[in-house]
C-alpha cells in the first residue's frame, strides 16, 4: 500500500486556501444546487388552469334535444367541475312546458330520478364528480304525456354552494 507524504497534504491544503475555493465549498454548493431543482420541479407541475374554490359546472355542456312523437332525448350532457371541490349534490333539471308522463325512462348510470312531477324531472348523480374534472357524457330520456310540442329548460347544479350551469330553453 502507498504511503502518503504528510508535507505533500499539507501543500495541498494550503494551495486550495490560496485558490479561493476548497473541495468542501464546491460539494456545499453541488448539494444545495440538487435540492433546488426538485423544488423548481415541483412548482411547475401545478396546472395554471386550476381553479380554487366550490364546484364550478359553468362550462358544462349539452348537445341538442329532440323529439320523436312522445320520446325526448337529451344528447351529450358532459358536467365539468372547473375549480378543485368536488360537488356536493349533482342534478340535472328539466322542466317542461309540456305534461310528462308518469313513468320516465331509466336514466343512465351513475344517475337517478330524484323527483318527478308532470312539468319537471330532476336527476340527480349518486357519484359526486371531483374538483377539476369533466364526466363522462350521458344522454337522458323523457316520454311525454302527449305527442305534443314541449319546451325544456335544462339546468346543472353542484350541490349547496359552486356555481350552477343554466344549458337554457330548447323547443322539440
Amino acid at each position: 500500500m502507498p504511503s502518503i507524504d504528510p508535507s505533500s497534504v499539507t501543500d495541498d491544503l494550503n494551495a486550495q486556501g490560496r485558490s479561493g475555493m476548497s473541495r468542501r465549498s464546491v460539494v456545499r454548493t453541488g448539494v444545495a444546487a440538487a435540492w433546488a431543482v426538485p423544488l423548481i420541479q415541483v412548482a411547475a407541475a401545478a396546472p395554471s388552469f386550476a381553479a380554487s374554490g366550490p364546484a364550478d359546472l359553468s362550462t358544462s355542456t349539452i348537445g341538442t334535444p329532440s323529439r320523436d312523437k312522445k320520446a325526448v332525448s337529451i344528447p351529450g350532457v358532459r358536467l365539468i367541475n372547473s375549480n378543485n371541490q368536488a360537488t356536493t349534490l349533482v342534478r340535472v333539471t328539466v322542466a317542461s312546458t309540456g305534461t310528462l308522463a308518469f313513468i320516465q325512462p331509466t336514466p343512465p348510470s351513475p344517475w337517478i330520478i330524484e323527483t318527478k312531477s308532470n312539468s319537471s324531472v330532476t336527476f340527480k348523480r349518486t357519484a359526486q364528480l371531483a374538483g377539476n374534472t369533466t364526466d363522462s357524457a350521458v344522454g337522458f330520456a323523457l316520454a311525454l304525456q302527449q305527442n305534443q310540442g314541449t319546451t325544456l329548460s335544462i339546468a346543472a347544479s353542484p350541490g349547496a354552494t359552486g356555481t350552477p350551469k343554466s344549458f337554457g330553453n330548447f323547443s322539440v
